[in-house]
């Protein structure tokens, strides 16, 4: 032992007083740390947690959540409704955000803006629940959709056509909670966006495309409501009968073209050449595009109810203009006047809005005069790509 300073004798504390201590406070920060383990949650996905002996939902206890207007909400979906409780949180297993279970029960999450409940599902079987797809569950005894029993479904041989929209069993076809009339389980499968197809039949959604060959049906791409057979040109359930069905194809969204024409939300475009007709480039995320044939440029502004507007570059400005159309309901759409103007360097020169002969101008739509600046950042993106590969083309030549 060190000599205490100054008086020349040995500490008289027995050596095994310090270790004991030292064991003590070591005890202690063993204790400190399983206690914050206790405490932190654990993620179980899905915005669950486990904390202790209780699960949570996006840092709320479930079975306290909503508590206090749950006869409430069970009077506003009308059902009853039972919130969860003695939850077994060493057994609760996440099977989606909407599903989830523990060893003696089943419980599916009712959302509203910044709310939820979740609540039990007294019929299911939590030894055999699984989830199939959104909202779409099964066990041994029945099929669930949205937390509610769905009748007449097959569970053991629930299978998806379509996450989140349709699915089949060994009998029947169903769109959403719907049984789709007279389509067969067999050959019905996914074609592209709403598009459906069995041996007999194309459907939208749930609709047939009454005198649709579902044999030669071919569809555009997931972000294109439009689909042709051999005989004709469908806009969801809508035929399009001044199309040429056999060399029909989408361009860009509700831009498309056939051997005769290229066509703007079915107006056609005088200008454009359908052979040579397509997309150059997406000018951002919002499927505003830049398409070209032969000769001419054109643009598409999504945001401005899918209008195109032809573009020529005239070297120190970008001469823009399209046709205006109206019409409502089942009338045809007529030109009442047509729009442009020059964007140069500095802004906009010689903007105008000339109607047709004989239209007075309070007919024309008063955003007419703006929409070219609104969309002016867009304009100028399509007038770059558009003179590098005027540069291009011109270096090419040399």
């Amino acid at each position: 032992m060190e000599a205490l300073k100054g008086h020349g004798e040995t500490d008289p504390r027995p050596e095994g007083i310090e270790i004991a201590g030292m064991r003590k406070l070591f005890s202690l920060l063993l204790g400190v740390v399983f206690l914050t383990g206790l405490c932190r949650a654990k993620d179980l996905g899905d915005g669950y947690s486990r904390k202790g002996e209780f699960i949570f939902f996006e840092g709320k206890r479930i079975d306290q959540e909503g508590a206090h207007d749950i006869d409430k909400f069970s009077f506003a979906v009308g059902r009853k409704l039972t919130l969860c409780s003695n939850v077994d949180a060493a057994s609760f297993q996440v099977l989606s955000e909407e599903y989830t279970k523990d060893k003696n029960k089943v419980y599916y999450k009712w959302i509203s803006p910044g709310r939820f409940w979740v609540v039990e599902l007294s019929k299911a079987d939590p030894a055999t629940f699984e989830s199939v797809s959104f909202n779409l569950a099964r066990d041994k005894n029945h099929a669930w959709y949205y937390g509610k029993i769905l009748p007449g479904v097959d569970a053991a041989s629930l299978q998806i056509v379509d996450s989140g929209f349709v699915w089949k069993d060994d009998h029947h076809v169903w769109y959403k909670h719907k049984k789709i009339a007279g389509a067969d389980p067999v050959t019905f499968k996914h074609l592209e966006q709403a598009f459906y197809r069995d041996a007999q039949n194309v459907y939208w959604s749930d609709t047939v495309l009454k005198g649709a060959d579902p044999h030669t049906f071919r569809t555009f791409g997931e972000n294109s409501s439009y689909g042709a057979d051999k005989n004709r040109v469908w806009e969801i359930t809508k035929p399009l009968p001044f199309l040429d069905a056999p060399t029909f194809d989408v361009v860009h969204r509700s831009v498309y073209k056939d051997k005769n024409g290229v066509y703007a939300k079915g107006i056609r475009l005088d200008q454009a050449e359908p052979k040579t007709f397509r997309k150059i480039a997406d000018l951002n995320q919002h499927f505003n595009a830049l398409l070209a044939d032969g000769k001419n440029y054109f643009i598409f502004l999504r945001y401005y109810r899918g209008e195109v507007f032809r573009l020529e570059d005239r070297g120190k400005s970008l001469y823009i203009s399209r046709p205006i159309h109206q019409g409502q309901g089942k009338e045809p759409q007529k030109q009442i006047a047509v729009s442009s103007g020059e964007l140069t360097k500095t802004g906009w020169v010689n903007q105008k809005v000339v109607p047709v002969p004989k239209l007075r101008n309070r007919d024309i739509p008063g955003d007419e005069k703006d929409i070219m600046k609104t969309y002016q950042k867009l304009f100028n993106k399509a007038w770059d790509i558009i003179r590098a590969r005027n540069k291009n083309n011109h270096e090419t030549k040399k």
